[in-house]
């Protein structure tokens, strides 16, 4: 057994994406290791109330940090949290460095916030030193930023900037330099490594297929026989945006039979993407449920036939892994986390050559799956088998021991 330090600055069971990230890896690596895990001191009601409501018996150690009460006045939304994640990194930094004289820890690994442009202290500790995975490469591309609204598009133009400059970012060159395993959840965040350092790199999504969908009954009655196409996430212009309705307007047009299109989600766009349904009369196809229970979610993609998504810049979506594991055919963009959760060959996965050409390309996949119940379940079992064999979080932590056996 080894002496784990996680950081994990979010970490919160019973929740999704980054929060349950922190919980889940730091879990994981606890039950081989003695493992401490430094978070947020505002996260520590959810966890020890999670803990004593479900009898857990963990052996995680926890240390809760936070800044003072004053900073936290001006952290409301995403409005001041970079500052103050930066702010909270160094003093968690300093923290664990005192704690490192009494518990001689053997590893850091760092995991939340996962993003390659935020800065973070950890690998300055002195130990060994795992970063990720971690994303930050992904990105819009600048060719198909032509529906964003201004504000959007100045966002994604400064992004493809700060993703450039931080090949001279001398903070993310030294923690290259002191990382002795960098992992990255995305092709287009591995280009983001300099040259120098890629022989310590290696892809790895950041989360699993989740277990309890593996083999999920749920109810699948359908309540007809036509098509129905599914999508979760939230409306906004890098994930559900005016793309995803043009395909659907298409493909409309090239099936001419009865189909639904389910949309789980919202956000700002909504209002926009339904006016967009009205002036194209896509109402009578599209169904926009808005936040869901997890549960009707999963009762949504058993009755469907087909996942389809737009989305561009995700690491490991727990969306796709739910559509996956319970065995629906993928219709995607091939960029950055539903790239390495879809492997080759188990969906339809399109290249982001223009805007026109991928609406067409996207609309005759939807055809070609609506059209042919063997290609479906063709793959679905494909992409199902890939996700059992490669991406589960028993073959995750296998893989992170060998890496920590490796640098030890």
């Amino acid at each position: 057994m080894k002496k784990i330090l996680v950081c994990a600055y979010s970490c919160e069971p019973g929740f999704s994406s980054e929060r349950e990230i922190g919980w889940k890896w730091s879990n994981l690596i606890a039950k081989n290791h003695e493992a401490f895990v430094i978070t947020r001191l505002s996260n520590k009601n959810t966890i020890e109330d999670y803990i004593s409501q479900n009898n857990i018996a963990t052996s995680l150690k926890f240390i809760y940090y936070d800044l003072p009460n004053w900073t936290r006045k001006w952290k409301k939304g995403e409005r001041g949290l970079y500052l103050y994640y930066t702010m909270w990194q160094y003093g968690a930094y300093k923290k664990c460095l005192k704690l490192h004289k009494k518990e001689k820890f053997d590893i850091v690994h760092y995991i939340t916030f996962g993003s390659m442009l935020l800065p973070h202290f950890m690998a300055l500790m002195p130990t060994k030193f795992v970063l990720g995975p971690v994303g930050g490469g992904e990105n819009v591309p600048l060719r198909f930023i032509g529906d964003f609204d201004i504000k959007s598009k100045v966002s994604e133009i400064i992004r493809h900037i700060f993703q450039s400059l931080q090949k001279i970012n001398p903070l993310f060159l030294l923690t290259c330099l002191n990382s002795n395993k960098i992992l990255v959840r995305t092709k287009e965040s591995y280009k983001m490594i300099p040259f120098r350092f890629r022989h310590k790199t290696e892809l790895m999504l950041e989360t699993g297929a989740p277990e309890e969908l593996i083999n999920y009954k749920g109810n699948t009655i359908k309540e007809s026989n036509e098509i129905q196409i599914v999508t979760v996430g939230r409306f906004i212009y890098s994930k559900i945006n005016l793309m995803t309705l043009k395909v659907i307007k298409e493909f409309k047009q090239k099936y001419k039979v009865p189909f639904k299109f389910i949309i789980i989600g919202d956000g700002k766009q909504r209002a926009k993407l339904e006016q967009y349904c009205v002036k194209n009369n896509l109402e009578d196809c599209i169904i926009f449920t808005g936040w869901i229970k997890r549960e009707e979610v999963f009762n949504h993609l058993l009755k469907s036939d087909i996942y389809f998504s737009t989305t561009f810049k995700e690491g490991g979506t727990w969306a796709f892994f739910e559509a996956v594991a319970i065995g629906l055919p993928i219709v995607c963009a091939k960029i950055s986390g539903p790239d390495m959760i879809v492997a080759d060959e188990c969906g339809f996965k399109i290249k982001l050559t223009n805007p026109k050409d991928v609406v067409d390309k996207m609309a005759s996949a939807l055809n070609d799956l609506s059209i042919n119940s063997n290609l479906r379940e063709e793959l679905s079992m494909k992409s199902k088998n890939h996700l059992l064999n490669n991406l589960t979080w028993g073959k995750m932590m296998n893989r992170i021991e060998n890496i920590y056996n490796e640098i030890s």
